[in-house]
């Protein structure tokens, strides 16, 4: 299952504190065989009711999981949250595992499962609680272990509140 929900408006790029900015732009995930060079616009901007005239569209292929991830650039310079999620998922050659970032008011994650590529979304997220919340919905929905890792980058409250609830690692 690839999740294919636009995110938030909010397209502000963020640090990842590793010294590079990374977008929060809208995004969207297609499976290989459906990927055309001349339809990325209507797979990244299906919810939008206003299309942008000046819009830059990236592509990052996976072809482990067999998808691309399409989002909105600002600039030719920047990563986009999901894509360098996906990224980590990869180093950390796991057949099983979450990666996310909590940034303010809302959390990026990628789940793999079995080796399958099973989510990446952009959610919601002001209080430590809703995060919480979000991740034990996915280990639920999803059926993950709770011996799975949840890598993800958050401030300390934050990690000790999942570190209670589930195997959670510096991303």
């Amino acid at each position: 299952m690839l999740s294919n929900v636009v995110s938030s408006d909010n397209s502000k790029p963020t640090s990842d504190g590793g010294g590079f900015a990374l977008l929060w732009t809208p995004f969207v995930l297609v499976p290989e065989q459906l990927l055309d060079s001349d339809n990325h616009d209507l797979w990244l901007n299906f919810l939008r009711r206003r299309i942008p005239r000046d819009q830059k569209i990236a592509q990052r292929l996976f072809s482990q999981w067999r998808c691309a991830c399409l989002y909105e650039v600002k600039n030719d310079e920047q990563q986009h949250i999901i894509a360098l999620l996906l990224q980590k998922a990869i180093e950390k050659e796991l057949e099983t595992v979450v990666c996310a970032v909590r940034q303010g008011e809302r959390v990026a994650l990628v789940c793999i499962k079995d080796g399958a590529l099973q989510l990446g979304n952009i959610y919601e997220a002001a209080t430590k609680e809703q995060l919480l919340f979000w991740v034990l919905t996915i280990y639920k929905q999803l059926q993950l272990p709770d011996s799975t890792p949840l890598y993800i980058q958050c401030g300390d409250g934050t990690r000790k509140l999942l570190y209670s609830h589930l195997d959670t690692r510096e991303l």
